[in-house]
């Protein structure tokens, strides 16, 4: 996805704005994957809780 700014030149703005959103993606990206080793510490916490609670629901 591409963003202009009509009143800067073009070209420039463009391109400041594919960085802009670059960066909001690798943000984005690095939320998610605090949030995902967050949660594995988490499981690794309650491991024994979710395999009992996987076992009942598979058996």
């Amino acid at each position: 996805m591409t963003w202009s700014i009509r009143f800067l030149p073009g070209f420039s703005a463009t391109l400041q704005m594919k960085q802009l959103h670059a960066d909001a993606y690798q943000a984005c990206l690095f939320i998610l994957y605090y949030l995902h080793i967050k949660m594995l510490y988490t499981m690794r916490k309650y491991n024994c809780l979710l395999s009992n609670l996987t076992l009942s629901i598979l058996g």
